[in-house]
């Protein structure tokens, strides 16, 4: 009963914090770390909940002579699906702390601000950076890299942009009244190539994250 009540607790007080914070998870980095942070610490105090739970199910099983049939521990589907969430949100939040410096960019170039263009450029340079740094020292899952080998192309993508594509994006706003047809031609090339890749990305990385998680989610 204790080990129930605790379960109960957990779902209770941890899991609605987690749901609480997940309400302003995308407003910044910090927000999505905490939120992140509680799920996984609600995750494993229940991982750990149920493993006294089956220990305590033993001990009465044993002492009332009745014969339990359970699957190898080392096999149990949920420590896995648990493993897979912390290894995913730890892609995730690297690849979204990035997208956050890029969006800052992205805001000046809207606003036509050029001496913001070229402070959120080096930003972004610097996050994505800073983001093929910490996924280099990420270990494939299980032999799988698919999520890890996604989020990579799009920190290199964004470091490329940020090193050339965002510089000649930040000139042509400062000499705006001076562009010639050709420098009006280049400023649409990137911006239509950083969409189609934008979008392309995005979509491959979510789908990737996607069928990570459905691999090891116990089926019913």
């Amino acid at each position: 009963l204790e080990v129930l009540q605790q379960v109960k607790n957990i779902y209770d007080v941890e899991f609605k914090e987690a749901g609480d914070l997940q309400k302003n998870s995308q407003s910044s980095y910090l927000a999505m770390e905490r939120y992140y942070k509680a799920q996984d610490k609600a995750e494993a105090n229940l991982s750990r909940s149920s493993k006294r739970f089956d220990a305590a199910s033993n001990v009465f099983a044993k002492q009332n002579k009745i014969n339990v049939i359970r699957k190898d521990e080392k096999d149990n589907p949920y420590d896995r699906m648990g493993e897979v969430n912390q290894y995913t949100r730890k892609i995730y939040l690297i690849n979204f702390k990035l997208s956050k410096a890029n969006a800052g960019f992205m805001d000046a170039f809207e606003a036509k601000k050029a001496s913001s263009m070229e402070r959120e450029r080096k930003k972004t340079l610097a996050a994505s950076s800073e983001a093929l740094g910490k996924l280099k020292a990420v270990k494939d899952f299980y032999g799988d890299s698919d999520y890890k080998k996604i989020a990579v192309k799009i920190a290199s993508f964004r470091k490329k942009f940020a090193s050339k594509e965002y510089a000649e994006l930040a000139k042509f706003t400062k000499n705006s009244k001076k562009l010639t047809k050709k420098d009006v031609k280049r400023a649409n090339q990137i911006i239509n190539e950083l969409n189609k890749k934008n979008a392309a990305y995005v979509q491959e990385f979510n789908l990737a994250g996607r069928a990570l998680r459905q691999k090891y989610t116990p089926k019913q």
